[in-house]
């Protein structure tokens, strides 16, 4: 298995690109098909906190959330693991990274909107005790308290 690096915003936008890139097809639908990647990663990079994973000078593993201290809450707005890890135990020390970071950050409700057609991101999620918040017709948005 590799070795990681984690880091929190640490990637620049072009990474962050790639990284969007790879991982696009991951996505159902794909992530490119609702929305412009190029614009999105500079988004992430300008207004998103970050945790990454690296093996060498690549990222393979992205959180990326908002934060809205007053509210004690959080919305992930991306959280993907490139296809060659996919896995490996990746996507849950991301997720148990994420989790922690924001308890430490006093955040305690988070958010996340997953498309009902991406299977296995929603039942990573409903693993991970994320619970329906609303349902939309292709979208759920899940919430999840912490302690």
């Amino acid at each position: 298995m590799p070795e990681y690096t984690f880091f929190e915003n640490l990637s620049t936008t072009e990474d962050i690109f790639k990284h969007l890139l790879i991982c696009d097809e991951s996505f159902k639908p794909p992530l490119s098909e609702t929305i412009e990647l190029g614009q999105y990663a500079q988004k992430l990079f300008e207004h998103a906190t970050r945790l990454e994973f690296w093996t060498d000078n690549d990222l393979v593993a992205l959180s990326a959330f908002y934060l809205k201290k007053e509210l004690k809450s959080a919305f992930i707005t991306n959280f993907s693991v490139i296809p060659l890890y996919t896995g490996t135990g990746l996507a849950q020390k991301l997720m148990n990274y994420t989790l922690e970071y924001l308890s430490n950050a006093d955040i305690t409700t988070i958010e996340l909107e997953v498309k009902k057609i991406n299977k296995r991101a929603t039942g990573f999620y409903f693993k991970n005790n994320f619970e329906k918040k609303t349902e939309g017709n292709q979208s759920l948005l899940l919430r999840k308290t912490l302690l």
